[in-house]
């Protein structure tokens, strides 16, 4: 009975410390019991003590059911461990499996969209770079372009310039839409002028939509 209650409480340790490499992770080893199972184990400890220093502990058939009985207790608990641990390496191992996945995915996405249309870099007008304020190179992109458009409407919006905003008819501001004005208007000018000169007839209007703005930026970059 000694041997194998010191064998259990050594294998109890190995497992728990074990564990505890990873009781820093986010993984479901952090949800284990560690300071229940090292109590657990103090106790398989503290059995195993008293039975090998004391030759006359059991002396009837009463003291040996107790003893038996605390032993059970123990094997039971180390047995819960045991799944319990099973179960986390499991719940890891998907874990990661799903990780690994949604990593690759977005990696590919990453890859696609910095291959697509919008994000590849082109030579622009001189007027395009000048209203995104780039003065350390000549090319830009279509995505690039448009949050430069961004851009410039937010800051106006957010100075309260009451000329860039568009109003539905109920009087509320229409958030999908904005007035050409400032710089943005200078460089419509612009781009009115490069499309005659491809012989695009154009004409800018006051208002426009986000949407609408993908219509000129072929004409902010060179042909």
């Amino acid at each position: 009975m000694e041997n194998n209650s010191a064998k259990e409480e050594h294998t109890i340790t190995d497992t728990i410390n074990t564990t505890n490499i990873c009781d820093n992770t986010d993984y479901e080893f952090n949800k284990l019991p560690l300071q229940q199972l090292t109590d657990l184990i103090q106790l398989g400890g503290d059995i195993s003590n008293v039975i090998s220093s004391s030759k006359t502990f059991i002396k009837n058939k009463a003291d040996f059911e107790k003893v038996d009985i605390m032993i059970r207790n123990v094997e039971k608990e180390f047995v819960n461990l045991q799944i319990s641990i099973r179960k986390s390496y499991i719940t890891t191992l998907i874990e990661d499996k799903k990780n690994f996945i949604e990593n690759k995915k977005k990696k590919k996405m990453m890859k696609n969209t910095s291959n697509s249309h919008v994000n590849k870099m082109k030579l622009a007008k001189p007027y395009t770079l000048l209203f995104m304020g780039i003065h350390d190179n000549n090319m830009t992109s279509t995505a690039d372009i448009l949050r430069g458009f961004s851009k410039f409407i937010k800051e106006e919006k957010d100075k309260k310039n009451k000329d860039i905003f568009v109003y539905k008819e109920n009087n509320e501001i229409d958030n999908t839409s904005f007035k050409i004005i400032g710089k943005m208007k200078v460089l419509f000018e612009e781009i009115k002028k490069e499309a005659n000169i491809r012989g695009d007839m154009i004409t800018i209007p006051e208002e426009l939509t986000f949407k609408n703005i993908f219509t000129y930026v072929k004409y902010m970059f060179e042909k």
